[in-house]
């Protein structure tokens, strides 16, 4: 075992519908389409406890950022938590082992090779918002659950990595499964609808986060939950979502964003002016507060980046698409690497490969680096049901 290099994608929620409280949860219906902004995670075994060290690329303020991620202990970091839990799942699995076979304690992959380590040593480079919205701690998570799988030799398959996903967060099995998925009841009811037409996006960053939790008292306070939601996908929604942007703007939807507009009146201003604009449409991220702007093409996103960052209270925009594949082994490190390049991108994703790079792309060390074939290929489950999570 040496290092294994794995990347997950940042999500943006294209509808996202809330019910009234039930017995302290929310049902939901929700579309997800996965951004190309990605965060990577390098895992290394290491001789202690596992740690974690985290490098920011996120613009002004990166460096006051990373060092309150870094001064965290690093049983609060979900890619820590992640990869731990499939450490001990190796753990049971070779204990297991022993007791039936008698044998020593060696490795669960096939290839029988050294003991498990005491520890993972984690390498976090972080490229989405924090507290933005757009689920860039899942995407950790779900870079770090690939990338153990994959060092352990774990073999999980797609449904098991999405079923302890589902433990450590609602948002981890969008990260892990990519594309466009449809959510229902508490985030436990997954389906992957497909890839659909590329879309555009200008992300629009502010200065100061927001609480999930405090955007769904507010929103709970206002009585702001519907009294019915869908329980199964309609039909004109998979249409739009996977559609162009001309349709997918008649569909978005998010039921949290007057609450977070009413806790901060900044971004409600950000928005009108949004609005002003040539812009499809624009809405807020998730819980916020990014806000989410749909553009034309990826020349249009160019323009409308440009315009907003002018704007007050804006501290950057970021130009992204999707959808994007999801979780995925980006290298191996050491003799089990292998120099092939990859042959699970869709056709969508390889009509990319011309587009002008963005501020992120152009920082991206998955763009550059030489993925390789080994990555965990489970055959991703159309519908798979979750343990209930919370927001």
């Amino acid at each position: 075992m040496k290092a294994v290099t794995a990347s997950a994608p940042a999500k943006l929620n294209l509808v996202l519908q809330v019910g009234r409280l039930e017995d302290g949860y929310h049902p939901l219906y929700s579309i997800f389409e996965a951004l190309n902004m990605r965060e990577t995670v390098r895992v290394t075994p290491c001789a202690g406890p596992s740690h974690v060290h985290t490098t920011v690329q996120l613009g002004p303020g990166s460096k006051r950022i990373e060092e309150a991620i870094n001064a965290l202990e690093p049983q609060q970091n979900l890619a820590v938590k992640a990869g731990e839990r499939l450490l001990q799942e190796a753990q049971k699995r070779m204990q297991q082992a022993r007791c039936a076979h008698n044998q020593g304690p060696r490795s669960i992959g096939d290839d029988g090779a050294a003991a498990l380590p005491p520890g993972l040593e984690f390498e976090v480079l972080k490229r989405v918002p924090m507290a933005g919205g757009m689920a860039g701690g899942s995407a950790d998570a779900a870079a770090a659950l690939v990338a153990v799988n994959e060092l352990l030799g774990l073999k999980l398959t797609m449904q098991q990595l999405l079923e302890i996903g589902a433990e450590l967060g609602a948002d981890v099995p969008a990260c892990l499964m990519g594309g466009t998925s449809l959510g229902l009841r508490y985030g436990d009811q997954m389906t992957k609808l497909g890839h659909g037409q590329t879309h555009h996006w200008v992300m629009v960053l502010v200065r100061n986060g927001l609480s999930t939790p405090a955007v769904f008292k507010t929103f709970d306070t206002h009585q702001r939950g519907r009294e019915k939601l869908p329980t199964s996908l309609r039909t004109q929604d998979r249409y739009k979502a996977l559609g162009p942007a001309t349709d997918l703007k008649h569909l978005l939807t998010n039921d949290l964003q007057a609450s977070a507009l009413e806790m901060r009146p900044d971004l409600a201003r950000i928005m009108t002016r949004i609005n002003h604009t040539d812009a499809l449409a624009a809405l807020v991220s998730g819980s916020g507060p990014t806000i989410a702007v749909l553009a034309r093409d990826g020349e249009h996103a160019q323009q409308l980046a440009q315009t907003i960052s002018e704007f007050a209270d804006v501290e950057d925009c970021l130009c992204t698409h999707g959808p994007v594949v999801g979780a995925r082994v980006e290298t191996l490190a050491g003799p089990a690497a292998t120099e092939k390049p990859r042959t699970d991108v869709t056709a969508t994703e390889k009509s990319r490969t011309d587009a002008p790079a963005t501020k992120e792309s152009q920082t991206d060390p998955a763009a550059t680096e030489k993925p390789c074939t080994d990555a965990p290929g489970p055959q991703e489950p159309q519908m798979l049901t979750l343990a209930r999570t919370e927001e």
